[in-house]
């Protein structure tokens, strides 16, 4: 664990803009993660299936675009965020509630060992310091202001993410929310913040081309995607099964490189089977 104070050259640029940065930041692993492009992913603890999935999904695309995903830790759409990144080796840090060193669910734990080791554990917080009510709420301001852009996949009314939301518009960052069923508790503060003015976010790729970012759209594909792609050449439809059982790559990696494939109009995926366009 390494201290960063707000003089150090490797504070957060973006951080140190905010109306009240954080003086120190705690840190477990890789810090160059700090001034990467980030874009946090945020939402409900009891995530429904859906949220789950389009977390994941983000975390994935984001990763494989060189974006690093920023995010709580939390339970649901946070931890759903961080492991798609992690799945497609893309960056992501974890801006904790309490102390880097304070003990944490088992689940947790394997995802924060992952992280410390892969990506950046974050804390304002001393060693030994406990999460609290009060904690949580102003950890918020740091997890939107790493990022250009704050998307909010589910919540409900009154759902912590709102916080983060509403800090990264006070920044002055963008505010993306995945719309939702509008008879899902769920989605009622999602929808609402896009009836407010958020931008709805309808392809994960969106954030990608609207925060500048143009990696994903070269004409070279990268060493991932050719390798999808060689496997589809065949001229067959194939499940992501049958992919990730070919590539050797997890079935979450793989349907983060077909997602990119298809944004590209590469190949298509219908009824769960992908085949080139």
């Amino acid at each position: 664990m390494i201290s960063i104070g707000i003089g150090d050259g490797i504070y957060p640029k973006l951080l140190k803009n905010i109306s009240d940065p954080p003086e120190i930041l705690y840190c477990e692993g890789n810090t160059e993660l700090l001034n990467r492009v980030c874009v946090s992913v945020v939402g409900s603890r009891k995530a429904s299936p859906y949220g789950l999935n389009t977390a994941r999904e983000i975390g994935c695309v984001l990763g494989m675009s060189g974006i690093c995903v920023v995010s709580g830790l939390a339970y649901g759409i946070d931890m759903a965020a961080h492991e798609g990144a992690c799945d497609t080796r893309g960056g992501t840090i974890a801006v904790l509630g309490s102390g880097i060193d304070m003990e944490r669910s088992e689940r947790k734990r394997v995802l924060f060992d992952r992280i410390s080791k892969e990506g950046l554990v974050i804390s304002e917080y001393p060693p030994g310091m406990p999460a609290s009510r009060f904690t949580f709420p102003r950890r918020n301001r740091i997890i939107s202001g790493l990022s250009v852009a704050t998307c909010v996949v589910e919540a409900g009314l009154y759902s912590g993410s709102l916080i983060t939301a509403e800090c990264a518009a006070e920044q002055g960052r963008d505010v993306y929310a995945v719309p939702g069923n509008i008879d899902s508790p769920m989605s009622l503060g999602t929808n609402r913040l896009i009836r407010d003015g958020a931008l709805a976010l309808l392809n994960p790729y969106d954030i990608c081309r609207q925060t500048g970012i143009q990696r994903m759209y070269d004409d070279v594909l990268g060493q991932d995607e050719q390798r999808i792609l060689d496997i589809l050449m065949d001229g067959s439809e194939k499940t992501l099964a049958e992919i990730s059982k070919v590539s050797g790559y997890s079935r979450e990696q793989v349907k983060g490189i077909v997602s990119v494939l298809e944004m590209k109009g590469i190949v298509c995926v219908q009824s769960g089977r992908a085949f080139v366009i």
